[in-house]
């Protein structure tokens, strides 16, 4: 078995936050090398919003998204956001 010196679930929870308010969740999550995600989503009840934002440092890049998404890719993203709080248990 290999012997693993870094523990990726160690102060997972230090590393990634949600807020989440009436209209909107807001979801940070910090990799292992400092790069992070930043996740909005927003319910206008007519139409779902996601804002997207993930810094990169492996890949020296940065991607920004602002766009309309369908009800099923906003659940989608609910779900593991929940995944996500019960790993961390925030």
């Amino acid at each position: 078995m290999p012997k693993f010196e870094i523990d990726p679930f160690k102060d997972l929870r230090k590393n990634g936050h949600i807020w989440e308010g009436d209209k909107a969740t807001l979801w940070y999550h910090e990799k292992l090398d400092g790069s992070f995600v930043l996740t909005a989503l927003y319910d206008f009840e007519d139409k779902k919003r996601r804002l997207y934002l993930e810094v990169d440092n492996y890949k020296r890049k940065v991607e920004f998204k602002n766009e309309d998404i369908s009800d099923e890719l906003y659940r989608h993203v609910l779900m593991e956001i929940e995944m996500f709080k019960g790993i961390a248990k925030i």
